[in-house]
């Protein structure tokens, strides 16, 4: 399936698990099966604006957050600008970074 379909599927997904609710209670709400549920999430269904706009309420967002994926953007914009900073400083900073990474993570 496509890239758009995929990226849509994660942010479904995304919004569903903020809210804690499972594949089959969003479906169940939607008015779709768990099947459709799971493949739309794994972008391997077409969905119709209706549906969409369904199972957008249900998960708490509107259509337009499903399909927004600039925050995809610019995460990779910032962990490429991360990296670039880690490969142009010294090695001991390089250390510190990974230490207050991994205590935050």
């Amino acid at each position: 399936m496509s890239d758009s379909l995929k990226r849509l599927g994660r942010r479904v997904r995304h919004f569903r698990t903020e809210k804690g609710l499972s594949q089959e209670k969003v479906a169940e709400l939607s008015g779709i099966s768990s099947k459709y549920m799971s493949d739309l999430e794994r972008g391997e269904a077409n969905v119709s604006v209706q549906v969409l706009e369904r199972v957008a309420v249900n998960v708490g967002a509107s259509a337009i957050d499903l399909l927004d994926n600039e925050h995809e953007a610019e995460r990779k914009l910032l962990v490429q600008e991360i990296v670039s900073f880690l490969e142009t400083t010294s090695d001991d900073k390089v250390k510190t970074v990974y230490r207050i990474m991994k205590g935050v993570l």
